[in-house]
Protein backbone atom coordinates (compact mmCIF):
# COMPACT_ATOMS: atom_id res chain seq x y z
CA UNK A 1 0.00 0.00 0.00
CA UNK A 2 1.14 3.45 -0.68
CA UNK A 3 0.88 5.26 2.84
CA UNK A 4 -2.10 6.99 3.67
CA UNK A 5 -0.43 10.19 2.99
CA UNK A 6 0.03 8.97 -0.80
CA UNK A 7 -3.44 7.97 -0.91
CA UNK A 8 -5.31 10.53 0.38
CA UNK A 9 -3.74 12.72 -1.94
CA UNK A 10 -5.03 10.65 -4.56
CA UNK A 11 -8.49 12.08 -3.70
CA UNK A 12 -7.50 15.34 -3.96
CA UNK A 13 -5.75 15.04 -6.86
CA UNK A 14 -8.73 13.43 -8.39
CA UNK A 15 -10.61 16.63 -7.10
CA UNK A 16 -7.78 19.03 -8.97
CA UNK A 17 -7.83 16.88 -11.99
CA UNK A 18 -11.53 16.35 -12.82
CA UNK A 19 -13.39 16.98 -9.86
CA UNK A 20 -13.33 20.57 -10.03
CA UNK A 21 -14.83 20.56 -13.49
CA UNK A 22 -18.67 19.74 -12.13
CA UNK A 23 -20.66 22.06 -10.30
CA UNK A 24 -20.92 21.07 -7.33
CA UNK A 25 -22.75 22.61 -4.04
CA UNK A 26 -20.62 21.31 -1.39
CA UNK A 27 -17.11 21.66 -2.23
CA UNK A 28 -15.60 20.74 1.38
CA UNK A 29 -17.93 17.38 1.76
CA UNK A 30 -17.08 16.71 -2.08
CA UNK A 31 -13.21 16.68 -1.02
CA UNK A 32 -13.76 14.39 2.09
CA UNK A 33 -15.54 12.13 -0.44
CA UNK A 34 -12.79 11.66 -2.44
CA UNK A 35 -10.19 11.22 -0.24
CA UNK A 36 -12.32 8.87 1.61
CA UNK A 37 -12.86 6.68 -1.96
CA UNK A 38 -8.98 7.10 -2.08
CA UNK A 39 -8.90 5.65 0.97
CA UNK A 40 -11.40 2.68 0.84
CA UNK A 41 -9.34 -0.26 -0.42
CA UNK A 42 -7.39 -0.34 2.68
CA UNK A 43 -10.32 -0.86 4.86
CA UNK A 44 -9.56 -4.61 3.84
CA UNK A 45 -6.89 -4.36 6.77
CA UNK A 46 -9.13 -3.24 9.39
CA UNK A 47 -11.83 -5.60 8.72
CA UNK A 48 -8.94 -8.68 8.46
CA UNK A 49 -7.83 -7.95 12.11
CA UNK A 50 -11.13 -7.09 13.46
CA UNK A 51 -12.67 -9.98 12.08
CA UNK A 52 -10.21 -11.88 10.47
CA UNK A 53 -12.69 -14.03 8.01
CA UNK A 54 -11.39 -17.19 7.26
CA UNK A 55 -10.32 -17.69 3.69
CA UNK A 56 -9.86 -13.75 3.46
CA UNK A 57 -7.16 -11.95 1.55
CA UNK A 58 -5.59 -10.20 4.17
CA UNK A 59 -4.76 -7.27 1.81
CA UNK A 60 -4.96 -6.10 -1.53
CA UNK A 61 -7.46 -8.81 -2.51
CA UNK A 62 -10.95 -8.27 -3.66
CA UNK A 63 -11.40 -4.09 -2.05
CA UNK A 64 -8.32 -3.40 -4.68
CA UNK A 65 -9.95 -5.38 -7.85
CA UNK A 66 -11.85 -3.30 -10.33
CA UNK A 67 -15.02 -4.62 -9.95
CA UNK A 68 -15.27 -3.58 -6.60
CA UNK A 69 -14.43 -0.38 -7.64
CA UNK A 70 -16.72 0.12 -9.94
CA UNK A 71 -19.83 -1.32 -7.46
CA UNK A 72 -18.51 1.42 -4.90
CA UNK A 73 -18.32 4.25 -7.45
CA UNK A 74 -22.14 2.93 -8.48
CA UNK A 75 -23.31 2.79 -5.16
CA UNK A 76 -21.83 6.20 -4.17
CA UNK A 77 -23.42 8.28 -7.08
CA UNK A 78 -26.78 6.69 -6.40
CA UNK A 79 -26.55 7.74 -2.93
CA UNK A 80 -24.87 11.19 -3.21
CA UNK A 81 -25.96 12.69 -7.10
CA UNK A 82 -29.01 14.45 -5.17
CA UNK A 83 -26.90 15.69 -2.10
CA UNK A 84 -24.31 17.13 -4.29
CA UNK A 85 -26.41 18.46 -7.14
CA UNK A 86 -24.11 16.62 -10.16
CA UNK A 87 -25.52 14.71 -13.21
CA UNK A 88 -24.78 11.12 -12.20
CA UNK A 89 -22.84 10.17 -15.00
CA UNK A 90 -20.46 12.51 -14.74
CA UNK A 91 -19.64 11.81 -10.82
CA UNK A 92 -19.69 7.84 -11.35
CA UNK A 93 -16.87 8.72 -13.76
CA UNK A 94 -15.01 11.01 -10.48
CA UNK A 95 -15.81 8.66 -7.96
CA UNK A 96 -14.20 5.64 -9.94
CA UNK A 97 -11.24 8.07 -10.63
CA UNK A 98 -10.47 8.83 -6.93
CA UNK A 99 -11.04 4.91 -6.04
CA UNK A 100 -8.69 3.85 -9.12
CA UNK A 101 -6.12 5.95 -7.51
CA UNK A 102 -5.58 3.45 -5.43
CA UNK A 103 -4.88 0.15 -6.66
CA UNK A 104 -2.51 2.41 -9.34
CA UNK A 105 -0.26 3.89 -6.39
CA UNK A 106 -0.27 0.27 -4.96
CA UNK A 107 0.81 -0.97 -7.95
CA UNK A 108 3.65 1.98 -8.80
CA UNK A 109 4.74 1.28 -5.24
CA UNK A 110 6.61 -1.98 -6.64
CA UNK A 111 6.74 -4.11 -3.28
CA UNK A 112 4.29 -5.84 -1.09
CA UNK A 113 1.80 -8.04 -2.06
CA UNK A 114 0.78 -7.91 -5.86
CA UNK A 115 -2.38 -6.65 -6.29
CA UNK A 116 -5.77 -8.22 -8.02
CA UNK A 117 -6.80 -5.75 -10.71
CA UNK A 118 -9.83 -8.57 -11.96
CA UNK A 119 -10.71 -10.17 -8.25
CA UNK A 120 -12.89 -12.14 -7.55
CA UNK A 121 -12.81 -13.29 -11.52
CA UNK A 122 -9.39 -13.86 -11.99
CA UNK A 123 -6.94 -14.97 -9.52
CA UNK A 124 -3.68 -13.38 -11.40
CA UNK A 125 -1.87 -10.57 -9.55
CA UNK A 126 0.38 -7.74 -10.76
CA UNK A 127 2.86 -5.38 -9.14
CA UNK A 128 4.93 -3.03 -10.57
CA UNK A 129 8.85 -4.38 -11.87
CA UNK A 130 10.40 -1.02 -9.93
CA UNK A 131 9.17 1.02 -7.10
CA UNK A 132 8.33 5.02 -8.40
CA UNK A 133 6.13 5.74 -5.05
CA UNK A 134 8.05 5.07 -1.93
CA UNK A 135 7.46 2.10 0.20
CA UNK A 136 4.59 2.13 3.11
CA UNK A 137 4.20 -1.03 5.41
CA UNK A 138 1.51 -2.30 7.20
CA UNK A 139 0.30 -5.26 9.65
CA UNK A 140 -1.98 -7.85 10.27
CA UNK A 141 -2.49 -6.34 14.20
CA UNK A 142 -3.63 -3.51 15.35
CA UNK A 143 -0.61 -3.10 17.74
CA UNK A 144 1.59 -3.28 14.56
CA UNK A 145 -0.49 -0.29 12.52
CA UNK A 146 -0.03 2.03 15.32
CA UNK A 147 3.93 1.09 15.81
CA UNK A 148 4.14 1.59 11.75
CA UNK A 149 3.37 5.50 12.26
CA UNK A 150 6.61 6.10 13.79
CA UNK A 151 8.93 3.18 12.32
CA UNK A 152 11.78 5.06 10.34
CA UNK A 153 11.43 3.59 7.03
CA UNK A 154 7.58 4.44 6.89
CA UNK A 155 8.69 8.47 7.89
CA UNK A 156 11.54 8.73 5.15
CA UNK A 157 8.53 7.49 2.53
CA UNK A 158 5.82 9.86 4.06
CA UNK A 159 7.99 12.61 3.33
CA UNK A 160 8.74 11.69 -0.25
CA UNK A 161 5.00 11.70 -1.18
CA UNK A 162 4.96 14.71 0.76
CA UNK A 163 7.14 16.08 -1.71
CA UNK A 164 6.00 14.15 -4.99
CA UNK A 165 2.34 14.65 -4.55
CA UNK A 166 2.15 18.53 -2.58
CA UNK A 167 3.85 20.37 -5.97
CA UNK A 168 1.16 18.63 -8.34
CA UNK A 169 -1.45 19.90 -6.12
CA UNK A 170 -0.33 23.27 -5.71
CA UNK A 171 0.12 23.01 -9.67
CA UNK A 172 -3.35 24.00 -9.46
CA UNK A 173 -3.01 27.00 -7.86
CA UNK A 174 -2.15 30.89 -9.44
CA UNK A 175 0.83 32.11 -8.21
CA UNK A 176 2.46 35.67 -9.41
CA UNK A 177 5.85 34.54 -9.52
CA UNK A 178 6.55 32.58 -12.41
CA UNK A 179 9.63 30.94 -10.88
CA UNK A 180 6.73 28.55 -8.81
CA UNK A 181 5.50 26.87 -11.44
CA UNK A 182 8.86 25.71 -12.54
CA UNK A 183 10.24 24.62 -9.01
CA UNK A 184 7.09 22.74 -8.36
CA UNK A 185 7.65 19.91 -11.07
CA UNK A 186 11.07 19.94 -10.44
CA UNK A 187 10.94 18.86 -6.48
CA UNK A 188 8.29 16.04 -7.76
CA UNK A 189 10.76 14.95 -10.07
CA UNK A 190 13.42 15.47 -7.73
CA UNK A 191 11.43 13.38 -5.24
CA UNK A 192 10.45 10.52 -7.82
CA UNK A 193 13.97 10.35 -8.78
CA UNK A 194 15.26 9.67 -4.81
CA UNK A 195 12.42 7.34 -4.54
CA UNK A 196 13.70 5.13 -7.35
CA UNK A 197 17.14 5.40 -6.09
CA UNK A 198 16.11 4.38 -2.81
CA UNK A 199 13.91 1.31 -3.27
CA UNK A 200 15.36 -0.14 -6.49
Amino acid sequence: MASIIGHAFGGIITKKVVGDRLPISRERVFLFTLIFLALLPDFDIIIYIIFKPSGMVPHRGLSHGIPFLFLVACIGTILTANYFGTPKRKLFFVFLCALFSHPILDYLMGAGPPIAFLAPFYDGSFISPISIIPWAFYSESAAGLFQILYYPPALIGYCLELMIFLPIVLLFKKFRARIIPILLPAISVFAVTCTVLIYN
